[in-house]
């Protein structure tokens, strides 16, 4: 998941999931969920192929299927580009956002349930576990191993528990996580940049939910998971 006010994370031409378009439209409703952008802007159909990796009909085919589910709208003209709808899960994460803040839920707050959402779909991926799941969350971790810096390695971390959660295939407890997570992001007042010290607690931490997804038995995975939320706390 691309983090906010940081550029789209460039995909190789490595493994990939058999149908990209889905894939990347799954990556689009991310990056909307963590927009700090009102009008949810996404850009031109051009920009989300180049920044993505992919080609042009790959781009515009997931935004068709967004489209077709009243996730985005495409809008022409000078101002033109794919834009978020007023429906759906991105709008429902903006009220969810407000009324946080509205009620003054600490960040801490929203860490702590966090925490414990991010552990349960955790668990629940290892029960539901499949090859293709697991090749896929494979390939995420490699993302974050082969990462050039800190803060490319925070950000392919979304992409790594995106592709838990949907290995758990849950969405309640998705939409509740990418909630906590958008409001915490949308309230962060420090750099997104990732010092190096937090970029390697990150990726130790992830190297054990990986193991346990795994099914190795030695794998902390509560400690795991709380650990990668103390190395992200404060920045993201």
């Amino acid at each position: 998941m691309t983090a906010p006010d940081t550029p789209r994370l460039q995909h190789g031409q490595g493994h990939r999931p058999q149908n990209l378009a889905d894939w990347l439209a799954g990556r689009l409703l991310d990056e909307l969920a963590l927009s700090h952008d009102g009008d949810g802007a996404l850009g031109p159909l051009a920009d989300i192929a180049s920044d993505y990796g992919v080609s042009l009909e790959v781009a515009v085919e997931a935004t068709r299927i967004l489209s077709d589910a009243q996730k985005v709208e495409v809008r022409r003209g000078r101002a033109g580009g794919v834009y978020a709808s007023n429906t759906g899960p991105g709008r429902g994460l903006h009220i969810t956002n407000a009324y946080l803040s509205a009620s003054s839920v600490s960040t801490d707050d929203c860490r702590e349930v966090l925490d414990r959402i991010n552990t349960g779909m955790i668990e629940i991926a290892r029960q539901r576990r499949t090859a293709e799941g697991l090749d896929r969350i494979r390939h995420s971790f490699s993302l974050m191993q082969n990462a050039p810096d800190g803060t490319n390695l925070g950000q392919a971390w979304y992409g790594f528990i995106r592709d838990i959660a949907d290995m758990a295939s849950n969405p309640v407890m998705h939409f509740l996580a990418r909630s906590m997570a958008s409001s915490i992001l949308m309230r962060r007042t420090r750099s997104a940049e990732l010092p190096d010290a937090a970029a390697r607690e990150l990726l130790a931490a992830s190297s054990q939910i990986l193991k346990h997804l795994d099914d190795a038995k030695a794998a902390p995975v509560v400690a795991a998971q709380s650990r990668c939320q103390k190395a992200l706390e404060n920045y993201w």
